[in-house]
């Protein structure tokens, strides 16, 4: 039986060399300037939706308090950076801020926000919104009672 077996198999593995062994797929041509990634020109779809795979369900949808992988992954598909960092030449590119300068002594900067930024609701984005963003991860302002925001902030 044990005989039967390994034959079959030197056969088997045999005939799958010979018949597809040597053969690859020929690889893609690329367009001239053909982008990876969406560019931040393009607009997408109202509506739709997002499948992805978790370990877990997301804890909160707040990016003040995120800590864990879940929550910070959904997170990160459902808001933009001010400013991006491209993960492939690790330089910073415009996102919602199209551009910024920073102070001489590198303590300011000054964000020029893209015009036109809407909340998922509609809502416009302004610079009060992002001030009101650094002012919540900076602890200066909370949704939670000052007895537990300790717990809640652990930046």
């Amino acid at each position: 039986m044990q005989e039967c077996l390994s034959r079959f198999f030197i056969i088997l593995l045999t005939a799958v060399s010979a018949w597809g062994g040597g053969a690859s797929i020929a690889p893609q041509p690329r367009q001239p300037g053909e982008e990876l990634f969406v560019t931040q020109n393009e607009i997408g779809q109202y509506g739709g939706r997002i499948v992805t795979a978790l370990r877990s369900e997301p804890k909160t949808l707040n990016p003040a308090i995120a800590t864990d992988g879940p929550s910070r992954e959904v997170i990160g598909r459902m808001m933009a950076d001010l400013i991006h960092i491209n993960r492939a030449s690790q330089q910073t590119e415009p996102a919602l801020a199209m551009s910024w300068k920073a102070s001489p002594d590198g303590l300011r900067y000054t964000l020029r926000l893209r015009k036109g930024l809407r909340f998922s609701d509609g809502r416009p984005c302004d610079a009060d919104d992002v001030v009101f963003s650094f002012q919540v991860y900076l602890g200066r302002q909370s949704y939670y009672d000052t007895k537990n925001r300790s717990a809640h902030c652990g930046f």
